[in-house]
């Protein structure tokens, strides 16, 4: 069987219309719209910024 890999996720379309995920290194969140936009909070600073960038694209391109 295969783990969740995704545990840190919230999904409440009738709350917010974004999925939320949150990764802890880099600590960072991931506000990921249906159109397709993706917006990273909680960094400090571009580095790290790119850094967790990176993180969510090789998660989503298994």
């Amino acid at each position: 069987m295969e783990k969740n890999t995704f545990v840190n996720i919230e999904y409440e379309p009738s709350q917010f219309p974004a999925l939320i995920y949150n990764i802890q290194k880099p600590k960072a969140s991931f506000l990921i719209f249906s159109n397709g936009q993706i917006i990273c909070t909680g960094t400090k600073n571009l580095k790290i910024a790119k850094e967790a960038m990176k993180k969510l694209k090789d998660k989503i391109t298994l």
